[in-house]
């Protein structure tokens, strides 16, 4: 995700939000700038979740680029933005060369709307405490979760959340995300986490991009490693045949 930091008046606007998420070409990111085989994604929670199998997303997701481009660039315009006047915003990650070039590309993408990023690539630390102290526009956001659970992913935007760095606040995103997790069953929960996905995906606190995927090179005499969601490869259950 990029994370949006809602407290700054710049971003307080939903349809400058909107704008942003609209012209951001996802193909593009996942395959000529970060190359990894992440898979393009709109909605909030990956698919690894299984237990949460209809995923909410705006209703542009399925609009071809050139209808995209054309609302965000309706919106630029409404809110006297330009290529020449552009809005510029801080983008903080913690420093690592694949981030920046996605910053960079998605600077790329949002010029032509009026909006140039500032990139402040910083250690682990300095990123936390910026963090924390929510001095930032826009942030590197990558949530994972070894709980194969919406709740993960969702929850996070709970008023009171440590997690919730946006400062994004709903009445009804928290009633919905307190009904969900008072539910027993899986497809009662989903409903209401989906209902909370979709509000977030209206208010856009951040911008989903891709969900990742993991990488695995596994030997052929390697015997007992099965595929994990939560990436657990308990070693007491592989061997090594002699060749």
């Amino acid at each position: 995700w990029v994370g949006l930091n809602l407290r700054k008046p710049s971003i307080r606007d939903r349809k400058f939000r909107r704008m942003l998420a609209l012209s951001v070409d996802r193909q593009v990111l996942v395959e000529k700038v970060r190359v990894l085989g992440e898979r393009v994604s709109e909605s909030l929670v990956p698919e690894a979740v299984l237990d949460y199998p209809n995923r909410a997303t705006p209703t542009y997701a399925s609009w071809p680029m050139s209808r995209r481009m054309t609302e965000a660039k309706a919106l630029a315009e409404s809110l006297g933005l330009s290529r020449s006047r552009p809005q510029r915003l801080t983008a903080i990650f913690s420093s690592n060369n694949l981030t920046q070039r996605t910053f960079l590309a998605l600077d790329a993408m949002w010029a032509p709307l009026g909006v140039r990023l500032d990139l402040r690539g910083l250690e682990s630390r300095a990123y936390s405490l910026a963090l924390n102290q929510g001095d930032f526009d826009l942030m590197d956001y990558s949530p994972f979760s070894a709980v194969q659970s919406a709740t993960s992913f969702i929850g996070r935007f709970q008023s009171g959340s440590f997690l919730n760095y946006s400062g994004y606040s709903s009445t009804e995103v928290d009633r919905l995300i307190e009904l969900a997790e008072r539910q027993q069953l899986a497809t009662e929960r989903a409903r209401y986490y989906r209902d909370a996905e979709a509000l977030l995906l209206r208010d856009l606190p951040v911008i989903p991009l891709y969900s990742g995927i993991t990488h695995r090179l596994i030997g052929t005499r390697v015997r007992g490693w099965t595929a994990s969601a939560a990436l657990a490869s308990p070693s007491a259950y592989l061997s090594i045949v002699s060749s």
